[in-house]
């Protein structure tokens, strides 16, 4: 066996060196070959160093007003247009041109909020990671007299007190009546800043599948609700699947209203803040209805020019749905130039990327006071630009 495992040792050796010789002969072949072809020498190829701010800067000028990006629209169309946006974007990722004019200004619009009359409503808690669970946590419920009457069906008063008093006001009844409310009223915020261009009747379609019964109970189960209600063995015996949706559906309710009443200061934030959470995934089953599909168009149109960076990047990991087969993106809008770096201008989440995107542009659109701030800047640096374009022009003339 010995002299066996030697030749072979041996033929593999010889094998090896021809592949060697082979190779070798491969490589000088090549390089003969680039000889005389006149293949570019490495300090003849061109420099990515220096190509990279030569495309950035012709792109920059191409997208520096309104009036060239009007006219790429019609040459190319808007997905093209988007494209030359999110190429831009993606060679200005480097320390801050100085011919961008920015300067370091404060984020004081960390989680934006839309303006809805007379008050602010969250339009994404892009912010909210929920860990191995698709429940946000409970809000505290601080009076431990609401925890109580929460949790304690009018039955089991009435087992113990006989006076309509102790029925209605140690039971979830009265905080039902507020409850109910509270959640028209958070239900109806979150769904005028989320969706801006439905009508009213969608609307209210939307506000009706997150507060009804079957939603709530639902709810009211995944956080065990069922099993905390002190209600009298017959009494739930006796109720008909229905009449148990609706406890279950008040019970809920009820809650909402304890988180609120218990903390006069925070309570209807923690509670609005909760529910949008809560409510999201449903809130994602109406996505598309209400989908601008030029949102990017027109905040780039309103806010770019020279040297100006619009970044649509990921604000978090994808969150995996693995029974459906989907996965929620979690997009931002970011703005560097006009005085600002790397500001927030919006947030979007949805099933792709591209939708995503789109919903955080959405949100820019509708982030007035920001946005609006950031137009003005640079309509006035446009101004004074055509100004001295006109002077030079007329000098020239003379």
């Amino acid at each position: 066996m010995q002299p066996a495992q030697k030749k072979r040792k041996v033929s593999h050796a010889s094998t090896k060196n021809r592949l060697h010789s082979q190779q070798s002969l491969n490589v000088h072949q090549a390089e003969s070959t680039k000889r005389t072809t006149g293949a570019p020498r490495a300090a003849d190829r061109p420099n990515a160093d220096a190509l990279v701010p030569r495309l950035a800067e012709a792109l920059s000028d191409v997208l520096a007003t309104s009036e060239s990006v009007d006219e790429l629209l019609r040459s190319v169309g808007e997905e093209a247009t988007n494209k030359c946006f999110d190429l831009r974007a993606a060679l200005q990722k480097r320390p801050l041109d100085a011919t961008s004019g920015a300067r370091r200004k404060p984020n004081d619009l960390g989680r934006t909020v839309v303006s809805v009359g007379a008050f602010n409503a969250p339009a994404f808690r892009n912010n909210t990671l929920l860990q191995n669970s698709r429940l946000p946590p409970l809000p505290p419920v601080s009076d431990p007299a609401l925890q109580s009457q929460v949790f304690t069906h009018s039955a089991r008063l009435d087992a113990l007190q006989s006076d309509q008093y102790s029925a209605a006001n140690l039971s979830y009844e009265r905080l039902e009546f507020i409850g109910d409310a509270y959640l028209e009223c958070i239900a109806s915020r979150i769904i005028f800043a989320r969706f801006p261009l439905l009508p009213p009747g969608k609307l209210s379609q939307i506000r009706e599948s997150l507060v009804k019964n079957e939603t709530l109970a639902g709810y009211a189960v995944d956080y065990g609700f069922d099993r905390k209600l002190e209600i009298p063995k017959k009494v739930r015996e006796a109720m008909t699947p229905k009449s148990w949706t609706k406890t279950l559906g008040d019970v809920f309710e009820a809650y909402v209203a304890a988180v609120a009443l218990s903390s006069p200061d925070t309570g209807f934030a923690q509670a609005e803040s909760w529910l949008s959470n809560l409510w999201e995934n449903k809130l994602m089953e109406h996505a598309g209805q209400d989908l601008n599909p030029h949102a990017k168009s027109e905040i780039m149109k309103k806010l770019m020019g020279k040297g100006i960076k619009v970044e649509f990047r990921e604000e978090r990991e994808p969150q995996v749905f693995k029974r459906e087969g989907k996965s929620k993106f979690f997009v931002g809008a970011y703005l560097t130039g006009w005085g600002w770096e790397d500001q927030h201008l919006g947030s979007g989440v949805g099933f792709s990327k591209g939708e995503a995107g789109t919903r955080a542009a959405m949100e820019a659109l509708v982030n007035v006071p920001l946005v609006d701030e950031i137009a003005a800047v640079k309509k006035a640096h446009d101004d004074e630009l055509k100004a001295r374009r006109e002077t030079e022009g007329s000098r020239t003339t003379d």
